[in-house]
């Protein structure tokens, strides 16, 4: 029989405590930066294109 996952604090303490969980402080995965960059690039980009397209459907 399965169980689900405990993301408790206490029971995320326990594992910490025991080992079997290690605690990190800063981001491990590099590439945390490029996601950034893209959700803050992607909404501009489509803001910028909805004003181009709206320029030239004015015109």
């Amino acid at each position: 029989m399965s169980q689900m996952a405990r993301y408790d604090d206490h029971h995320l303490n326990q594992l910490i405590t025991s080992g079997q969980l290690k605690y990190f402080t800063r981001v491990i995965d590099r590439s945390s930066s490029v996601y950034r960059g893209v959700i803050f690039l992607v909404p501009i980009a489509s803001i910028a294109l909805l004003i181009a397209t709206l320029i030239l459907v004015i015109r």
